[in-house]
């Protein structure tokens, strides 16, 4: 959660809130979004590494299609 420094607290626009002042509801609702915000990293990798392999494989269906005369055929 990028509203969240290292020093606990919580920037929220232009409001700034101590973490271990607010309520329990809160802490809550900042520990879902934290793992929201993990599942996100993580979706994004996933999509990344996605992208890497399907490239690849585009260019290996490339040069087997040019190896074997199919290219523009």
């Amino acid at each position: 959660m990028k509203e969240i420094a290292n020093n606990g607290m919580l920037k929220l626009g232009q409001a700034e809130y101590t973490i271990q002042d607010l309520s329990e509801v809160a802490k809550s609702h900042i520990a879902h979004i934290q793992y929201t915000d993990s599942q996100i990293t993580q979706l994004q990798n996933e999509l990344a590494i996605s992208n890497t392999a399907r490239a690849g494989y585009l260019r290996l269906l490339n040069a087997e299609l040019e190896q074997n005369g199919k290219v523009g055929a």
